[in-house]
């Protein structure tokens, strides 16, 4: 329930239907809204949408991208903007939390026909913090912007606060967030690291990983630059005996 946007009224969707997709990884569980049954094939896109994080995280491209034609096939039926564009800003913020930042072009035709909260989600993870407003972010992002507004930002407070926040993916967003806003590095890859093998999430855990290899070395701390390379390499055994 902590990670549910604020639901405002939709044209055409019941509230059990918008439900559904309120309960995607971006938003995680316990947001459906009480009412008549959920049809079943925006059931099955939150599943698939579901699936599909999972596997992008866990570094299984070719399944990632399967669930996540179908979780958009299956919303698609509603030609709902609002169910779209979660699902567009899901695959995005997984990308973001494996520190590839490229563009969220899947939201782009869909921003204006969106709600106010997916368009703050979507500043948010481009990093234009102050361009969110945190009231309107998923409520386990509002702590961690509204400390990062503070002038000036308490980097003990900031990072105290995302390590607080209970659901790893969440955690993740954040501290990439920061990353890409131009918070310090040293500051943040630890704790992403551990969050990301925690999970065995080998998408964002190698990224991360390659980020403390360099940061090290910056800080001429080569022992920590080997121990880290010694578990990238690991990881990518792993990768080439499966």
């Amino acid at each position: 329930m902590t990670h549910c946007l604020r639901k405002t009224a939709q044209p055409s969707l019941g509230k059990a239907a918008l439900g559904a997709l309120f309960a995607i990884p971006l938003f995680l569980t316990g947001c459906a809204s009480p009412g008549p049954p959920t049809p079943g094939f925006l059931l099955q896109a939150q599943s698939s949408l579901s699936q599909a994080t999972e596997a992008y995280l866990a570094g299984d491209s070719r399944r990632a991208a399967i669930e996540f034609s179908r979780a958009k096939s299956l919303s698609q039926r509603t030609g709902q903007a609002r169910l779209l564009a979660r699902i567009a800003l899901t695959q995005c913020a997984a990308q973001v939390a494996s520190l590839h930042w490229e563009p969220c072009d899947a939201f782009s035709p869909l921003a204006q026909d969106s709600g106010i909260e997916e368009q703050a989600y979507h500043r948010y993870l481009l990093g234009s913090i102050a361009d969110a407003d945190p009231r309107l972010l998923p409520a386990v992002h509002q702590p961690v912007a509204q400390a990062l507004l503070e002038k000036p930002a308490d980097p003990t407070k900031v990072i105290t606060r995302i390590n607080a926040v209970e659901q790893p993916l969440s955690r993740l967003i954040a501290f990439s967030v920061l990353l890409r806003s131009g918070w310090p590095i040293e500051s943040l890859w630890p704790s992403a690291v551990r969050t990301a093998e925690g999970q065995g999430w080998r998408r964002p855990l190698l990224a991360w990983l390659e980020l403390g290899i360099a940061n090290s070395k910056s800080q001429g701390n080569e022992g920590m630059a080997q121990q880290l390379a010694r578990q990238r390499d690991r990881i990518l055994d792993a990768k080439a005996q499966n």
